[in-house]
């Protein structure tokens, strides 16, 4: 084994923070998602080798022997039935520390030489997800319990998402349309049914995630303990929900210090689910999704909406609509950006554009269309398009076209 190896094979993908100098993340099943979240997150590539599996059988002790006199940090993503067998290759007086529960911000933490920790699962089943570090120094094992699995995380959230999708999708076959009621504006609306999803998903996301913030549409706001933050709506396209016409969908993001890197929009009536993560990629109910190829704009479908507030922009609205109808396949206006968004990732729809827009409209769906391989500006072809109200997503053979339109037609 080449004396630099720093080995790497990634399954359920860490969101990986530079941790030590010599760092081995070594986790199940397979590396294929590994190298691209290592990207995504900003890993230093010279503290990274990657140079393939290390030896699950055969030859493991040795490898983990070479790694270890090597000073090296390694960190370990075990499953429950395979951490006994593991601590069992280790030299029984070298000190480890094995974390549980990775996805509750560790219940647990074990240190001790591996004979000890031994000793410990031995007398108590490890249970949850288990992390594994060999020659962690205490503030290396500070930032490690840190580290949240976005994969499990985006797990737990689609399944969420499905039990509160089917409270909205029964609510909707006896809608009383008398409980309607009215927000800021006569045709903006709300009902106890987004309430009551809104109370769901927080009380379930704060489970998962403890000390997130919040920002909801029907009134969650709350300033979280760490550096994540939850922005949701419960559902998108009441006014499509409440005359009982699809889509209307569930959105939900995950901002990480200025970004978005976890994204769920669940359109309730298909029970279709729009997931992915920093580290997984772009899903609908777990198959891979790719924006379109279509590259030219004469052969694109787009999606628009129309704000609550016709503001003094209305004009110029239409007049990019109209430009849009004699140049693409058409405009669809289907009442929900986040399903517009999400079928612009999957490439049912070539782009999107929109103003007026709040955060939790588009959380979740920008960041599907990003990770599906399109392209999420604003107006002015910038990144201003989580809070600044206005945006176009489109895939890459199309959005300068779009975005070239919008311009000349935006005062």
């Amino acid at each position: 084994m080449p004396a630099r190896l720093a080995s790497a094979t990634l399954g359920s993908s860490l969101f990986v923070k530079p941790l030590a100098q010599n760092l081995v993340v070594e986790c199940l099943p397979g590396p294929t998602a590994f190298v691209p979240a290592l990207v995504k997150s900003g890993f230093p590539t010279d503290r990274f080798v990657f140079e393939g599996f290390l030896p699950h059988k055969k030859g493991r002790q040795t490898a983990l022997k070479q790694l270890a006199e090597e000073e090296r940090t390694v960190v370990l993503y075990e499953s429950p039935h395979r951490l006994v067998k593991l601590l069992e290759q280790l030299e029984p007086t070298r000190r480890i520390s094995v974390s549980r529960e990775l996805t509750k911000m560790f219940e647990e933490t074990v240190t001790g030489t591996v004979s000890e920790v031994l000793q410990h699962f031995r007398v108590n089943e490890p249970r949850g997800e288990i992390v594994v570090v060999i020659n962690g120094k205490t503030d290396n094992l500070h930032q490690i319990k840190k580290m949240i699995s976005l994969a499990q995380l985006e797990k737990q959230v689609v399944e969420l998402s499905g039990e509160v999708g089917e409270f909205i999708f029964k609510e909707s076959r006896n809608f009383d349309r008398s409980r309607i009621e009215q927000k800021t504006g006569f045709n903006n609306l709300v009902s106890y049914v987004d309430k009551e999803s809104e109370r769901v998903l927080v009380a379930g996301l704060q489970k998962m995630l403890p000390g997130a913030g919040f920002i909801g549409e029907e009134g969650t706001s709350i300033k979280g303990t760490n550096d994540y933050t939850w922005i949701i709506d419960p559902l998108d396209g009441t006014t499509n929900f409440t005359h009982g016409l699809p889509p209307f969908a569930i959105s939900i993001g995950l901002e990480h210090q200025g970004k978005v890197v976890l994204g769920i929009v669940y359109e309730v009536n298909l029970k279709e689910c729009f997931h992915g993560s920093a580290d997984t990629g772009a899903f609908c109910n777990g198959k891979p999704i790719r924006v379109s190829a279509i590259n030219s704009i004469g052969n694109a479908l787009l999606a628009t909406g129309f704000p609550y507030f016709m503001s003094e922009k209305v004009s110029s609205h239409m007049e990019i609509i109209r430009k849009f109808l004699d140049e693409t396949h058409g405009v669809r206006r289907l009442g929900s950006a986040a399903v517009d968004l999400a079928y612009v990732a999957c490439g049912r729809l070539e782009g999107f554009f929109e103003y007026n827009l709040n955060a939790w409209d588009v959380a979740a769906g920008t960041f599907l269309v990003q990770t599906a391989g399109g392209i999420v500006t604003d107006f002015k072809n910038g990144s201003n398009f989580l809070f600044g109200g206005e945006l176009c997503a489109a895939n890459s053979g199309v959005h300068a076209e779009m975005l070239r339109v919008i311009r000349d037609k935006w005062d």
